[in-house]
């Protein structure tokens, strides 16, 4: 079994290692498809700035004359990015899927134990003094009808009274006499009701005038059908007034009771079907309702009890009736609950779903990016989003976490969807004048007007403030948590620079994402920097600025290479 289980991880190991390998070293790829030439050392040289260049050996680009470098075996990113070649997208057989609307399933498979209603049960006692002269039921589990015979008792005092009321009822009373008819029905009246309390009902004081006089015994009959569940007495047994006999119990109802834990509670509800089974009814499933749920956790175990009233049918077995379920047995069950419609991604799109839930989204062809998450419940094949996906974007299934991997290495941001549909127009408008401020921050930077753009920059500050004061739309100004600007203005172009970069690079992420809610956004172009860190110290190599109109105007290079950058996105 040991040497199976190495091999099993050998296996797993040198998959893992070779697909790896074929990622990080698969064939080059061009803006075709087609395989670029390479050198002996299987290297391809491409220029950062346009990628459709591919060199079999280091070089200068013919359009921009920047440096090649080695291109990026089939794995690219930029900024929150990344984009696959084709060659590792077969390899790691990335699959996607469109988030859809649809029925949320999940089967809660649980456990619990067969009780019975207590408050059905009935404790029989000894209305009088007495002597146990026979039992008709001397065991357990026995079961009986309502008026069935249980015991034979012999007690004087309630035999006098029998004969007291036999007296009464074979006496003859002239009836042209109403007041001695009226006494003696109040006789017969009192004789009923002491016998009675005596323990008889009314079908055996009825039948008193029947009984001869030399039976001094008087049943004790079952006052509800049951079974039998205590018998605390036996054949010449005597017995005094208040002394325990039996002890019935209605098992035509019993209870399933099962412990759900906190997370799951959310999916219950009474009057939801549950099919419960046992080992001692094989092949036959028991279904009803959920009938209560008990409103307190229990706090040791954070679960709270779930009761379902089941049907006990009364069967015959050895000539013996008896019940299918039995009081305590231990049974199974399956709730089958369901969501009419939700959200709803497949199990393996998600990343983490306990810490910071993560989904990587298809933006185009082989262009993934990850995307925070607000998840609900989890069923048996999909999580519920409320948050941060909307119905039709593309889901990565399988791949993600290679996809997850590179974006740690490189330290790739999760995307966050922005909810612009909360806004009304009036704050739309003030988000679009931040936006617009921020572009004519960068026009500024991309001639090096220092004074220009300090002023800018204090404008920016005073929208950002206007912004994260307004409260029509709680948690609205959240959104722009990341516009930071300085406290100061800047005293040269590289500190200019180090603040602008923060403000512009959300900005970029603000028009992405608001362009479906707000049409003026669309105006705005989206244009990515390669060479970002050289201007600013401790950037990523690329960054992303926003303009409204053109020409393309880098702001992080300045006079120096104001032309330099490419079109992310129109």
């Amino acid at each position: 079994m040991k040497k199976s289980l190495f091999v099993k991880l050998a296996l797993v190991a040198m998959t893992a290692a070779g697909a790896a390998w074929l990622v990080l070293n698969p064939a080059p790829f061009g803006a075709s498809g087609v395989v670029a030439p390479v050198d002996s050392g299987g290297k391809v040289y491409s220029c950062s700035m346009h990628p459709h260049i591919r060199e079999s050996k280091p070089g200068i680009c013919p359009v921009c004359q920047m440096k090649l470098a080695p291109f990026g075996a089939g794995v690219m990113v930029q900024g929150s990015t990344i984009t696959l070649g084709r060659s590792v997208t077969q390899v790691i057989h990335l699959q996607t899927e469109r988030v859809t609307r649809q029925s949320l399933k999940r089967s809660l498979r649980v456990a619990g134990l067969i009780e019975d209603n207590d408050t059905s049960h009935k404790r029989m006692s000894a209305y009088v003094d007495g002597r146990i002269e026979k039992l008709y039921i001397n065991y357990l589990g026995a079961e009986v009808a309502a008026g069935q015979p249980l015991a034979l008792m012999y007690s004087p005092t309630l035999y006098m009274a029998e004969r007291e009321y036999v007296a009464l009822l074979r006496q003859t009373v002239p009836t042209n006499f109403p007041a001695i008819v009226a006494e003696h029905d109040r006789a017969m009246n009192a004789a009923a009701l002491k016998l009675k309390r005596l323990g008889l009902n009314q079908k055996q004081i009825e039948m008193l005038a029947n009984k001869p006089e030399a039976d001094h015994f008087s049943e004790v009959l079952a006052p509800i059908s049951g079974t039998v569940v205590m018998r605390e007495i036996y054949q010449g047994q005597y017995v005094k007034e208040g002394d325990k006999l039996f002890e019935l119990a209605d098992f035509s109802k019993m209870w399933f009771q099962f412990s759900l834990y906190e997370q799951d509670l959310a999916w219950v509800r009474p009057g939801q079907m549950v099919t419960v089974s046992t080992h001692a009814t094989p092949g036959k499933e028991f279904t009803a309702p959920i009938t209560f749920i008990d409103p307190t956790i229990d706090d040791k175990t954070r679960t709270a009890k779930v009761r379902v009233e089941l049907d006990n049918p009364l069967i015959e077995k050895d000539g013996r009736k008896s019940r299918e379920l039995y009081h305590k047995m231990y049974a199974s069950a399956v709730v089958q609950v369901d969501v009419p419609l939700a959200t709803v991604v497949p199990r393996s799109a998600v990343l983490s779903p306990g810490a910071t839930p993560v989904v990587y989204i298809e933006t185009g062809p082989n262009k993934y990016e990850p995307r925070k998450v607000r998840l609900g419940r989890l069923g048996d094949d999909g999580w519920e989003v409320l948050d941060g996906l909307e119905v039709g974007e593309s889901v990565v299934l399988n791949g993600n976490l290679l996809l997850d991997s590179v974006a740690q290495l490189e330290q790739v941001p999760a995307v966050e969807r922005l909810r612009l549909e909360l806004l009304d127009a009036a704050q739309l408008e003030a988000a679009t004048q931040l936006l617009r401020a921020i572009d004519r921050a960068g026009a500024a930077l991309a001639t090096d007007d220092l004074a220009a753009l300090n002023e800018r920059m204090a404008s920016i500050a005073d929208s950002i403030k206007k912004i994260q004061s307004a409260s029509t739309v709680k948690g609205w100004e959240k959104m722009f948590t990341a516009f930071v600007t300085p406290s100061t203005a800047a005293a040269n172009l590289a500190v200019a620079r180090q603040q602008f970069h923060p403000l512009s690079m959300a900005a970029a992420q603000l028009v992405r994402q608001g362009r479906r809610v707000q049409p003026t956004w669309r105006e705005a172009s989206v244009y990515l920097c390669p060479m970002v860190d050289a201007a600013v110290a401790g950037a990523p190599k690329t960054g992303y600025w926003i303009q409204f109109a053109g020409p393309l105007q880098n702001p992080y290079m300045g006079k120096r290479m104001s032309n330099c950058g490419s079109l992310e996105a129109p």
